[in-house]
């Protein structure tokens, strides 16, 4: 059997394309990127299942949240995230192994729920942002 190809985070591209707007680049020279599902279900138990002692479950839409976050190193690359406002709408792309041709992509509709920024005295500074995704992932390639 041969071994898996791994690859390196580095090479990852993340973009926010808002409703209205350009896309802006999020990738930045120094940052982290998250995608998470969790599975969600439906209790349709009847009286019957509690009178045996058991529960019937139908999966439900899984949450699907999303972070990006990174080091705010200088004004003209890294505060890109700061042009995105809490509530803004739009679409979360993903090309996880860069964006040349053959190349796999992630999308998926979100809204940003949380921004955030950190400068500690002795230390760099942080930006991050959390959001919801609002739609499953579809892929695609560059």
């Amino acid at each position: 059997m041969a071994p898996s190809v791994k690859y390196l985070g580095y090479q990852a591209l993340l973009f926010w394309i808002p409703t209205v707007g350009a896309a802006i680049d999020l990738t930045g020279a120094s940052r982290t990127f998250e995608w998470d599902e969790k599975g969600n279900s439906i209790d349709v138990s009847t009286r019957d299942d509690k009178l045996a002692n058991t529960r019937q479950k139908l999966v439900d839409t899984p949450d699907r949240t999303f972070s990006a976050s990174g080091l705010d190193t200088t004004p003209s690359n890294s505060r890109k995230w700061r042009t995105i406002n809490i509530g803004d709408t739009g679409t979360m792309l993903m090309y996880p192994l860069g964006s040349a041709s053959g190349s796999p992509f992630e999308l998926a509709a979100g809204i940003i729920q949380n921004r955030n920024f950190s400068t500690p005295f002795d230390n760099a500074a942080t930006w991050k942002l959390d959001g919801e995704l609002t739609s499953a992932f579809s892929t695609g390639t560059a």
